[in-house]
């Protein structure tokens, strides 16, 4: 994993690295990537490439189901990404389409999950 480490770029929606990315979308938010000691345990860790896609490099892909989708209309082939939050957060029929872009960041997804217990990835569009 070292080189999700060393790929700042990577680090989306307040997450330091790709690596800090993927684990707080697993649920590891608290990790402490400014102590060398730390960086070092991670970098011997391994990753399959399929899972690096799906929660970091092809996040927006539709090949994963990390977005509601709703067809735009019967005559387009494009679709719409509609909010993801669960209605056991925030109750919405039907689910609104996201005219804006707004995304859960690494500081809300973990107050969610010390609050309700519930994971969100960060990314997640409300």
């Amino acid at each position: 994993m070292a080189e999700l480490l060393d790929n700042e770029d990577g680090g989306v929606h307040g997450a330091v690295n790709e690596l800090d990315t993927v684990l707080s979308r697993g649920g590891l938010f608290d990790i402490d990537f400014s102590k060398e000691d730390v960086r070092e345990g991670w970098k011997e860790r391994k990753i399959c490439e399929e899972h690096r896609k799906e929660l970091s490099t092809n996040w927006n892909s539709s090949h994963y189901y990390h977005y509601y989708r709703r067809r735009s209309s019967p005559a387009r082939s494009g679709q719409n990404r509609l909010c993801s939050i669960p209605k056991s957060i925030e109750e919405h029929n039907p689910r609104p389409n996201l005219k804006t872009k707004l995304e859960i960041n690494k500081d809300e997804a973990f107050a969610m999950l010390k609050k309700e217990g519930l994971l969100l990835h960060i990314g997640l569009r409300k």
